[in-house]
């Protein structure tokens, strides 16, 4: 997750360009807080989940808000492109004949999307 990578093999699937939202500002609703502050998406899970938060970040701060209310600020989110792909391992690549090639499932993001047809 995060790394750029570089593999030799075909492209067997190619998914429908997507949006996702990578990151959503909160707004803290603990009183006199009103601290707003972002969460951003895990790549590494199947639906990009975006956690909401449990507790507000100025808990640990001497005296801090511990409150677990917040809202969704408008206007407070990031969004960008992405696609997922199946790559195959070229048949050139089998060590024996008839076995089976593997397969990877990659997603894109940013300017990699929508490069592979």
């Amino acid at each position: 997750v995060g790394t750029v990578v570089q593999i030799c093999g075909t492209c067997v699937r190619a998914g429908p360009v997507r949006m996702m939202e990578t990151a959503r500002t909160y707004k803290c609703l603990g009183r006199g807080c009103g601290h707003e502050f972002g969460v951003s998406a895990d790549f590494g899970t199947a639906n990009n989940a975006l956690l909401a938060p449990t507790i507000c970040p100025r808990a640990h701060e001497e005296d801090g808000c511990r409150s677990t209310s917040f809202a969704v600020v408008l206007d407070g989110s990031i969004h960008a492109d992405y696609q997922e792909l199946k790559v195959q391992e070229s048949a050139s690549a089998l060590s024996r004949v008839g076995s089976v090639p593997r397969s990877i499932s990659i997603k894109l993001s940013d300017d990699l999307v929508d490069r592979c047809n």
